[in-house]
C-alpha cells in the first residue's frame, strides 16, 4: 500500500479559500487551548499554594494537579469535535472522488453531528491508553513522597506506550471506517478492524510514524510563530492527517472506492 505523503502536503494550499478555512479551524482549536490552558493553571495554582502552606506537595495539592490536567484534557478533546466533523467531510470527499476536498465552514450543525459520533469512536480507541496512564498517576498522588510508588507511575507510564502506538495504528482504520457508515456500531467492529490491520501492518504503523511527525513538525513551526501560530499549524497538521487516512483507506479496499472491510461490508449490520 503506498501512501503519498507530498499530495497529502500540499493539497490543502490548492483548494478554495484554504487560509480562511485553516483560519477557522485553528481559532476553535486556540479557544480550546485557551479554555484548557486555564484550568491547568488553575490546577498549578492550586498546588503551589497547598505546598506552601504545608511545606511539601500534599496528596490534596497532587489530587489538584491530576484533577485539573484531566479536565484541561476532557475540554480540550470536546473542542477537537468540529474538527473532527470536518476531517470526517474531507475523508468522505477524498473516498467518493470530489473535486475539492476540503469543505466549507457552512453546515456547524451537520459538522458538529458527524464530530460528536467520530468523537466517541477516537475516544474508544486512546481510552485505554489514557485510563492506564490515569491510573498509573494515582499511587504517587495519593503519596508523592513514595518512591516505590513513583517507580510504579514511571513503569505504568512506559507500558503505556506501546498501547498508543497501537491505537495510532488502528485510529485511521476507525476514521475511515466512519467516514464511510456514519454508524459508530459498523465503526467500532473490533474483528473487521483487526481485519484490516492484519492485512496492512506496515501501512498502518508506518501512518503512525508519519502523522506524528506531520504534529511533531507543525507544533514546532507554530511555535517558532511566536506559539500563537500552533493551533492553526496543529489543523494543518490534521488536515494532512485526515487525508492520509483517506488514501490508507481507498488503498484498503485495493484501490476501489467501494467501501468494505474484513467481513463485514459497510451498509450492513456487523451485529
Amino acid at each position: 500500500m503506498n501512501l503519498d505523503f507530498g499530495k497529502a502536503i500540499t493539497y490543502v494550499t490548492r483548494e478554495p479559500n484554504y487560509i480562511v478555512k485553516i483560519l477557522i479551524g485553528g481559532g476553535i482549536i486556540f479557544l480550546g487551548f485557551l479554555f484548557s490552558t486555564i484550568i491547568s493553571i488553575v490546577g498549578g495554582v492550586g498546588t503551589i499554594f497547598s505546598a506552601s502552606t504545608t511545606g511539601t506537595v500534599s496528596t490534596g495539592g497532587a489530587l489538584i494537579s491530576l484533577m485539573s490536567s484531566l479536565v484541561a484534557t476532557i475540554i480540550g478533546a470536546i473542542a477537537t469535535i468540529p474538527i473532527l466533523g470536518y476531517g470526517v467531510q474531507v475523508m468522505r470527499n477524498l473516498i467518493g472522488g470530489a473535486q475539492a476536498v476540503t469543505p466549507e465552514w457552512n453546515d456547524f450543525g451537520q459538522l458538529a453531528a458527524d464530530g460528536a459520533k467520530a468523537w466517541v469512536c477516537w475516544a474508544a480507541v486512546l481510552l485505554p491508553g489514557y485510563l492506564l496512564s490515569f491510573l498509573g498517576r494515582l499511587p504517587a498522588t495519593f503519596a508523592p513522597t513514595n518512591t516505590g510508588l513513583s517507580f510504579i507511575t514511571l513503569c505504568t507510564s512506559c507500558l503505556a506506550l506501546p498501547l498508543f502506538f497501537l491505537s495510532s495504528m488502528v485510529l485511521p482504520i476507525v476514521m475511515a471506517r466512519y467516514a464511510t457508515t456514519g454508524d459508530i456500531r459498523q465503526t467500532l467492529n473490533v474483528s473487521a478492524i483487526m481485519a484490516t490491520l492484519q492485512a496492512n501492518p506496515s501501512t498502518y504503523a508506518l501512518l503512525a510514524l508519519g502523522t506524528f511527525g506531520i504534529y511533531l513538525v507543525a507544533t514546532i513551526i507554530g511555535a517558532v510563530a511566536c506559539l500563537i501560530g500552533i493551533p492553526f499549524a496543529i489543523f494543518f497538521a490534521y488536515l494532512v492527517a485526515f487525508h492520509l487516512y483517506g488514501q490508507a483507506h481507498v488503498a484498503a479496499q485495493g484501490g476501489t472506492l467501494q467501501p468494505n472491510y474484513g467481513n463485514a461490508p459497510y451498509g450492513q449490520r456487523p451485529f
